[in-house]
């Protein structure tokens, strides 16, 4: 939030899901100064989003469902999470399940974007991958994702997300 204020002493408070924080600052000529007030003073738990996305890279395509839980720590979160889906390839037709994690920072308001990790397997075999993506929400609750996963499988994938916490 931006905000013009008057010189002199001023304390600014600020509220979010019951929690409150204030703090006293005061304001100079010489300044364009910023305030940080974090609402978060131990991690918090989201039930946060569910993506289906569908995905292609050469002779790769995938459709997967995604669920993760977030917590965060003042302005950025980290994610833990799940991923299930279906992977067709010249290694032919194989069901996958992958455990995910992910750290993220939002650049721009309601822009979310994340690098991260997944551990799982694919068919039989065991699979070690990485990826970063970013998500933008058109509404408080659903967003366009797009993701790049390097791993046995590599692609890119576009899908839709729903924030869960927020029903």
């Amino acid at each position: 939030m931006k905000i013009q204020m008057s010189y002199g002493a001023h304390r600014i408070k600020a509220e979010r899901k019951g929690k409150t924080v204030s703090k006293f600052v005061n304001v100079s000529n010489s300044s364009n100064s910023r305030v940080g007030l974090w609402l978060y003073d131990k991690f918090d738990w989201d039930p946060y989003v569910v993506s289906l996305q569908y995905g292609a890279c050469s002779k790769h395509k995938m459709i997967n469902a995604i669920v993760d839980y977030y917590f965060s720590r003042r302005y950025y979160d980290f994610s833990v999470g799940g991923e299930l889906g279906m992977l067709n390839s010249f290694y032919g037709k194989k069901l996958y399940a992958m455990v995910r994690g992910s750290f993220h920072y939002e650049f721009i308001d309601n822009l979310d974007t994340y690098a991260g990790w997944r551990i799982g397997l694919v068919g039989k075999s065991f699979n070690i991958g990485v990826g970063f993506g970013g998500r933008y929400y058109i509404s408080d609750i659903l967003g366009v994702n797009t993701e790049f996963v390097l791993g046995r499988f590599s692609n890119i994938s576009i899908g839709l997300s729903v924030k869960l916490g927020e029903f």
